[in-house]
């Protein structure tokens, strides 16, 4: 090119098109490179339109000639929370996570819970094996002795009984109780006490009050105490029983000492009724059905 025939007054023609891609595609590098993208996403024909939609509330901006500064804008004056949540270090998200810290106490009121629901022996807990498991699940733990098991659970006991008292209470309307006894393959006897109310929501409710182990002939004796300890003998409605003879020793009883209870109050367990009557009668049959039998076979 001879020098001589360029006029350095003139000035130069670049093409448009070649430098407007240039500069679009330096721009679009700068963009992609850029912390804006952690907040937006761009278009799927965004080389075209240009159009990215922020991830937190689905707005859509232009990036005019590429330039992100308005999704800048956007970003810190909409969502500059999630900013700072972004740029935090690791460090920092577990410096903000509350530390959890063992409770030998929580874990001792779960433990009790567990052998009441699943009626387990009190002596588990000194079991060697039951010992191991729990030191491996947190060797922190501070085991109990049986002993200090069964003292939880009347403690427990008392607490749930008065409050139990607390709601009967303020109940508006009556009481009824069923009674039924129990023997242990032990032969020890026991008697569960469950009352039985309708609320102000006129919602049934039974709940089990007392179970009590009875002693010799003193089930009446226990059972009015069972009862006394409720505080609630003007609410009695009824009583139903099986037809255990020291039942009516109880139903006596109670109506000497409360007033608003008269043995009409009591009422005998239908069900156990027949229950009854069918046994008297298969006795009778006993002897022709073990002739039949014998024949039969």
């Amino acid at each position: 090119m001879n020098l001589e025939n360029i006029n350095i007054n003139e000035d130069i023609e670049i093409d448009d098109c070649t430098n407007k891609s240039i500069i679009s595609e330096e721009q679009e590098d700068v963009s992609k490179a850029s912390d804006v993208w952690k907040y937006f996403t761009k278009d799927i024909n965004y080389k075209q339109n240009k159009k990215a939609k922020c991830n937190h509330c689905g707005i859509t901006y232009t990036c005019t000639a590429g330039a992100t500064t308005n999704l800048k804008k956007h970003i810190k004056s909409k969502h500059s929370s999630s900013e700072k949540m972004q740029e935090m270090s690791i460090k920092d998200i577990l410096k903000a996570v509350p530390k959890w810290k063992y409770n030998n106490d929580e874990m001792l009121k779960c433990l009790v819970k567990w052998i009441i629901v699943n009626q387990h022996s009190f002596t588990i807990v000194e079991e060697p094996a039951f010992a191991d498991l729990i030191y491996a699940l947190q060797p922190d733990a501070k085991l109990i002795s049986a002993d200090t098991v069964k003292r939880k659970i009347m403690d427990l006991y008392e607490s749930n009984i008065n409050k139990v008292k607390e709601s009967f209470k303020n109940i508006t309307g009556k009481i009824s109780f069923t009674i039924d006894i129990w023997t242990s393959p032990s032969a020890k006897s026991f008697l569960s006490l469950t009352a039985h109310y309708i609320d102000d929501d006129w919602k049934l409710n039974n709940v089990l009050v007392d179970f009590i182990q009875i002693f010799g002939k003193h089930m009446g004796e226990n059972i009015m105490l069972g009862i006394n300890k409720l505080l609630i003998q003007n609410k009695i409605m009824g009583i139903t029983t099986d037809n255990a003879s020291n039942n009516l020793t109880f139903v006596d009883a109670l109506a000497k000492e409360n007033n608003s209870f008269q043995k009409d109050n009591h009422f005998r367990c239908f069900a156990h009724v027949i229950n009854l009557c069918v046994q008297d009668a298969l006795k009778e049959l006993d002897d022709k059905l073990s002739q039949v039998i014998v024949f039969i076979c």
